[in-house]
């Protein structure tokens, strides 16, 4: 993850985002709407976005950014790989149930366990 990521995970507001994206239940989430060709952070959307609210609408782009950096890092962690369009381009969808978080990457984990990822969490 890029280190300015890092640093913001350092802030208050970027402890209390990390701290529900890993969250067990939302790493099962960003698998399971994977496996449904959603947006991972969907799982975790509607909560992140009470948090985010509270960034000044500046810092706000950056701290989504951050989030998406961490998902993405969790599901490659759980074995999901960055899906990509016909032209060879990252794949992004609509983020639905968030009214801060608009696009997101989608993710290709046909090739995880969803009950090993279970059980390791």
């Amino acid at each position: 993850m890029n280190s300015g990521y890092v640093k913001f995970f350092a802030t208050n507001i970027g402890v209390k985002l990390e701290k529900i994206l890993r969250r067990p239940l939302h790493r099962y989430g960003h698998i399971l709407m994977s496996r449904r060709g959603v947006p991972a952070i969907e799982a975790a959307a509607w909560e992140l976005d009470g948090l985010l609210v509270t960034i000044a609408p500046v810092e706000r782009d950056y701290a989504k950014q951050a989030c998406g950096a961490l998902v993405g890092e969790l599901v490659i962690e759980d074995g999901g790989v960055r899906q990509v369009t016909r032209s060879n381009l990252p794949r992004r969808a609509r983020v639905c149930g968030s009214n801060i978080i608009n696009m997101a990457a989608v993710w290709d984990v046909s090739n995880v366990d969803i009950n090993a990822v279970a059980a390791r969490l």
